[in-house]
């Protein structure tokens, strides 16, 4: 493994914010998109929520590599909560939107 990557893989397991929702396909399937919206453009999906929410961290870990290889800033997470061995989790649900900070 390379520095880089192993260098976004440190910065992608960062606390970023995760939003998650359900959505309808146009054949009237539902999906779930996840998004880290530090991370401009940063989404993925998956037909579960597990599915969703492993997707966009396997994408996160791309995205970073492609700003480090670039020279492009990284943004940071926006916040981090602290908790039993700084080890924090956070689920809201905002007008069917769920949200996870860790």
């Amino acid at each position: 493994m390379n520095n880089i990557q192993k260098l976004a893989e440190e910065i992608a397991a960062r606390p970023y914010t995760e939003l998650i929702m359900r959505d309808k396909t146009t054949d009237d399937d539902y999906i779930y998109v996840a998004s880290t919206p530090e991370l401009e453009g940063c989404i993925a999906q998956g037909e579960t929520l597990a599915e969703a929410e492993a997707n966009l961290r396997l994408f996160r870990v791309d995205y970073v590599r492609y700003l480090l290889e670039n020279d492009l800033p990284v943004p940071e997470p926006s916040g981090v909560l602290v908790g039993d061995n700084n080890v924090a989790s956070r689920v809201e649900v905002i007008s069917g939107v769920l949200v996870r900070s860790q």
